[in-house]
């Protein structure tokens, strides 16, 4: 049996569903490794790594020899490359030994033929110098001249600089206190002058409010005059009236506040139901989006449910059936916590979540013709007739139960629907005995398995499913990841829908109400309010008139005082005009002394630029002998610079292939 590879004590087992999708996954390399694993044999197993080990090695020595083949050729050819720059080197190199040797004779014949022609040129070479001397001493005594005339010329020049700014100063000086002094008089003068209109103009002012407020006296005093004739300002019998007109106004205010309280009680009463119904409205909006949301995942996932539903929403449609239709649970089925909106979704099947049904069996069949005849289209339908007093039913686990296993929930406590839906979920999926809980539910797998008999419970991320085995009665699990949820993210029931309606209606009714009550005494308030302004209209008027008694009393006592006032203010005009024309007269004696000041300090500058004449005639006679000097100068260095020119001219013949550097000062 061995020699047949067949191995009697390899015990076969049944992988779990994990692993088998794993060993689906598996590349060739790995399928071939599991496959001999599974057979059995070590020795098998063993030779494939040898395998594997021996064919790395190959792979490793083949690269290493390419690389060292490489490096040889490089090498060879670099080789080759040295060789020809090494031979064409020495070639230069016997070259530049005979141009040196050639270079060293050209010099020696060139320094006998240079050796003759420097001993002529030597000899004119000393008669150039000769003369050279000779005339720089003639250049210095002209040198000394000139540099003596020209520190005289500057003495002269900053003499006469000076002698022209002193006077050009001194005059700017007694001009601008001339100007000063002048434009001091003036405006002391005109703000005299000034000063003389100002007071005139003040008191012609004072002439003329004082004309004005006798005017109005007089008027005052009239109308005063005129009121003590005409009519009686009683001071009791005003108040008389006007307390018996407040007693009306306070009665009327009485009535105006009752009215206007009842009004603001009813106002906010209505306003609260107002923002009642905009709430319930809104929440009623919200709903129906969450079933538009519903009504757009079955046209994208289920066109079929879709279109059915479309279909049996006209009438012409429904008439067609013997008993009512009920749509698909999808748009009425919600869970209360959103995050095991995921476990609903796994344990509920998608196929009767979205399948119609029937109260009447024969529709079942007259549903699903007219979907085929209509749209070609299949759809579940499904025959469920609600049971008379059916209630919901509560959780199978006790209090105990759920806190030994680390339970939170239980699904039927999560699942919201119409009665008519629950009555069919509740015996098929037993929503009652399926509970849920946290991630700690993986650690307690195996007591749960040991302890209880549930057969499905989960977590808010994975699901767990036990199974008993029917040969050996072993228990075996399997955990699933649960997906996203893609039908229960909102929450929503029908019983709320309809309650929030009805409670709309009666709060518009009760709103339709008060708006009448208040519309009814809005009537009544207007007239009270009427009666409060003609009240105040009376009190007003006795008012003005006592008023206005009062007030022209007062009027004509300040009148009085102001006239007064204006009386005592009246100026001498003769005695300002005599002090400013003494003021004026001696800013004017003053601007008199200061011109004569000037004409003496003039005076003594014209004699300052006799002075500034004489220096600018000895500067000009002093320049004309510079001239002549600087004359004699120049056309000495001239003469200097030719014999200089000569002498560079007998070096550069001397020595042709030298560099000569000669420097001439001036």
């Amino acid at each position: 049996m061995v020699s047949l590879n067949i191995q009697l004590d390899n015990l076969c087992q049944f992988l779990p569903q994990d692993r088998v999708q794993e060993f689906a996954r598996m590349d060739s390399v790995s399928l071939l490794k599991c496959t001999e694993m599974a057979i059995g044999s070590d020795d098998l197993s063993q030779k494939h790594e040898e395998l594997i080990s021996l064919n790395s090695s190959i792979k490793k020595l083949e690269y290493t020899l390419s690389n060292i083949g490489e490096s040889l050729r490089t090498e060879q050819q670099q080789n080759q490359r040295l060789q020809t720059d090494v031979q064409t080197f020495k070639e230069r190199q016997e070259l530049n030994d005979k141009i040196n040797s050639l270079k060293g004779k050209k010099i020696w014949i060139l320094y006998q033929n240079s050796l003759t022609d420097f001993n002529v040129l030597k000899e004119q070479e000393n008669k150039l110098l000769k003369n050279k001397h000779e005339e720089e001493k003639v250049v210095a005594p002209l040198k000394k001249a000139v540099d003596r005339l020209e520190a005289s010329l500057g003495k002269y020049k900053d003499q006469a600089s000076k002698l022209r700014s002193s006077i050009v100063s001194k005059t700017s000086l007694i001009a601008k206190k001339y100007t000063s002094d002048r434009e001091n008089a003036d405006t002391a003068c005109n703000e005299i002058a000034i000063e003389i209109e100002a007071n005139q103009r003040i008191e012609q002012e004072r002439l003329t409010r004082l004309q004005q407020l006798e005017n109005r006296i007089r008027a005052a005093e009239s109308e005063l005059e005129e009121c003590r004739r005409e009519q009686t300002i009683d001071p009791d019998v005003v108040q008389q009236e006007i307390a018996s007109l407040n007693r009306k106004k306070t009665e009327v205010n009485r009535q105006i506040v009752e009215t206007n309280l009842l009004d603001e009680q009813d106002t906010a009463s209505r306003a609260e139901l107002l923002r009642r119904i905009e709430n319930s409205n809104n929440e009623l909006k919200r709903m129906e989006v969450m079933r538009v949301a519903r009504l757009k995942f079955l046209e994208r996932f289920f066109p079929d449910v879709f279109k059915t539903l479309r279909f049996f929403e006209k009438d012409e449609n429904k008439a067609k059936l013997k008993g009512k239709l009920w749509e698909p649970p999808i748009l009425h089925v919600f869970v209360d916590d959103l995050k095991y909106g995921s476990v609903a979704e796994k344990h509920i099947r998608a196929s009767d979540l979205t399948a119609f049904y029937c109260e009447h069996k024969d529709d079942v069949y007259t549903v699903s013709d007219l979907v085929a005849k209509e749209f070609k289209a299949r759809v579940s339908v499904i025959h469920h007739v609600c049971p008379h007093g059916f209630r919901k039913p509560k959780s199978s686990f006790s209090k105990e139960f759920m806190q030994k296993y680390h339970f939170e929930k239980v699904l039927i406590d999560l699942i919201q629907a119409p009665d008519y839906y629950m009555s069919y979920l509740v015996p098929t999926f037993k929503p009652e005995n399926v509970p849920m809980g946290g991630a700690s539910l993986d650690q307690l797998m195996d007591k749960i398995m040991d302890e209880t008999d549930l057969k499905a419970f989960y977590s808010e991320e994975y699901a767990y499913f036990i199974k008993t085995s029917s040969y050996s009665g072993s228990k075996f699990s399997t955990c699933t990841h649960l997906n996203t949820p893609r039908i229960f993210t909102n929450k929503i029931n029908e019983n709320e829908q309809n309650k929030l309606k009805d409670a709309v209606v009666h709060a518009e009714a009760d709103v339709k109400k008060f708006e009448a009550a208040i519309q009814l005494r809005s009537a009544g308030l207007r007239k009270l309010e009427d009666e409060k302004a003609s009240i105040d209209t009376q009190i007003r008027e006795i008012r003005s008139k006592a008023d206005h008694y009062s007030k022209l009393e007062s009027r004509v006592k300040a009148m009085n005082q102001q006239a007064r006032n204006l009386e005592a203010e009246k100026k001498d005009l003769g005695e300002l005009v005599n002090r400013a024309a003494q003021r004026s007269c001696a800013r004017r004696m003053t601007q008199l002394e200061s011109v004569e000041a000037g004409e003496k300090s003039m005076a003594v500058v014209g004699y300052e630029g006799l002075n500034q004449y004489i220096v600018k005639k000895q500067l000009s006679t002093l320049q004309s002998k510079i001239i002549t000097k600087q004359n004699q100068y120049e056309e000495a260095k001239t003469n200097i610079v030719a014999l200089t020119v000569n002498l560079f001219i007998s070096h550069f013949i001397m020595c042709p292939n030298t560099s000569c550097l000669i420097s001439v000062q001036t």
